[in-house]
């Protein structure tokens, strides 16, 4: 490890030890167990900014499959803390909290591990961990690594806040076993949380411009649903074919002998979009 890093992380000046972190971003691979230990003292640090670096160092360990199980213990210790560093400030989402972060990566560590049962306890701790914890399998880059924990996420579908997370993550395992019809089964699903996961997923292959044309069809159909309890559903489901406005160029799109760049709902995310953009470009 180049010798400045070394020399800032075992400084006393805060400034010193958040700018040696950061320079650690590439090394994480590599460090040693000398290194490691220093994080214990980061982890405790009065200082949100050090606090919140640090864990972000230890995420990415623990992304790469690095052992950090000595470092649970003081990950576990800031699950409540509700602090955000100084660049988010003004966030309100408790997610990119200090506590959100440490949650996220003590949820990778285990997921990298192929640790199941570890990850369901850290998620019957309380529904906002649990949320938290679920989400962070959503970054599965293939199947063979989330195969073992398909059976915990079906038994989240249960769990209060947990289940809008578990649909979400399971409809991008289903995507990509191209499994339509258990995405149908989410979708349309009694319970609106499950809903609005699987559609969120949904929303991000749309943005992406991945394939979702199989089921084009059935999310078409959401509208036909006018009971309350399905308001939520269609705004979600018409801010999916936003997506589709700019590429038809003014053209209709048919789905199901439908055009949906004509249904109310979805005129109406069109206008909010149109203002949310009016907005950003006066504050600029």
């Amino acid at each position: 490890m180049n010798k400045n890093i070394l020399e800032l992380l075992q400084s006393s000046e805060d400034l010193s030890q958040y700018a040696g972190l950061d320079q650690l971003r590439d090394e994480m691979e590599t460090i040693d167990a000398n290194i490691m230990e220093l994080f214990l003292k980061f982890l405790i640090s009065p200082n949100p900014d050090i606090r919140y670096s640090a864990i972000k160092r230890l995420r990415e360990a623990a992304s790469m499959g690095r052992d950090i199980s000595s470092m649970l213990p003081s990950l576990q210790q800031l699950y409540a803390d509700k602090n955000f560093p100084s660049h988010l400030l003004n966030w309100k989402n408790e997610y990119f909290s200090i506590g959100g972060e440490a949650v996220t990566t003590t949820a990778l560590y285990y997921y990298k591990q192929g640790q199941v049962s570890e990850l369901e306890t850290l998620a019957a701790l309380s529904p906002f961990i649990g949320s938290v914890a679920i989400h962070a399998l959503s970054g599965f880059n293939t199947l063979s690594e989330i195969e073992p924990f398909t059976p915990f996420l079906h038994k989240m579908l249960n769990g209060d806040r947990i289940r809008e997370r578990a649909s979400f993550v399971l409809t991008k395992i289903y995507w990509l076993n191209h499994d339509w019809e258990q995405i149908k089964q989410l979708i349309n699903h009694v319970c609106e949380d499950v809903r609005l996961g699987a559609i969120a997923m949904l929303d991000n292959f749309a943005e992406a411009e991945q394939d979702i044309e199989p089921l084009l069809s059935s999310l078409v159909e959401i509208f036909e649903h006018r009971e309350p309890d399905f308001d939520e559903t269609r705004r979600a489901v018409a801010n999916i074919f936003i997506w589709f406005g700019p590429r038809k160029k003014g053209k209709p799109l048919i789905i199901a002998g439908v055009d949906v760049l004509q249904i109310p709902e979805v005129q109406a995310e069109f206008k909010n979009l149109e203002q949310f953009i009016r907005k950003a470009r006066r504050g600029r």
